[in-house]
């Protein structure tokens, strides 16, 4: 509860200012100030993420800011960059950009991760289902289930492939010719 709060909300029907059965539901939000044990805001909260990019690739420093989230109203809010700094590593962990897909040297899961049965005795942590918003369908989409958590540990650190999706995966083994 330092780093979160929640938000409430429900819809309104405009004629005759009511809501209906059912209709509350509640949005976690980062806070933008750390709150300390008896809940008095204390220093400003601020986040650290990464972009990867190939050599030659289209230069991002004219990137200011960012809206992040899905959605307008429920995302993170807008995101302002505060500095750049090349770096060969993410949060400590080996980079390896040369492959078709970026993968990460880690004995800690820092996405979603999809692994093998034989990870299963060697990976601590919880696995949960992971749902979204498709447009195109009707309500809470399941994205994909026994998921790892971010930050579940493994035994050694091995290396994970940074999906297009975000998700992480084991990297497939190649066949010999």
């Amino acid at each position: 509860m330092r780093l979160l709060g929640t938000r409430p909300a429900t819809a309104i029907h405009p004629s005759s200012d009511t809501a209906a059965e059912g209709s509350l539901r509640e949005t976690e939000c980062m806070n933008a100030r750390w709150r300390e044990e008896d809940r008095t805001p204390d220093s400003p909260v601020a986040l650290v993420g990464y972009v990867l990019l190939r050599i030659g690739a289209p230069e991002l420093r004219a990137v200011e800011a960012i809206a992040a989230g899905g959605d307008t109203r429920y995302g993170l809010g807008r995101l302002q960059r505060i500095q750049w700094t090349d770096a060969s590593r993410v949060f400590g962990r080996a980079v390896k950009l040369e492959d078709a897909e970026p993968s990460i040297e880690s004995d800690f899961l820092l996405a979603h991760a999809d692994a093998p049965g034989d990870l299963i005795g060697r990976i601590r942590g919880q696995r949960e289902a992971l749902g979204g918003w498709d447009y195109g369908k009707r309500g809470v989409q399941r994205i994909a289930g026994a998921l790892w958590m971010p930050g579940s540990r493994l035994d050694a650190a091995r290396p994970w492939i940074l999906a297009s999706n975000g998700l992480w995966r084991v990297p497939t083994p190649a066949v010999a010719p």
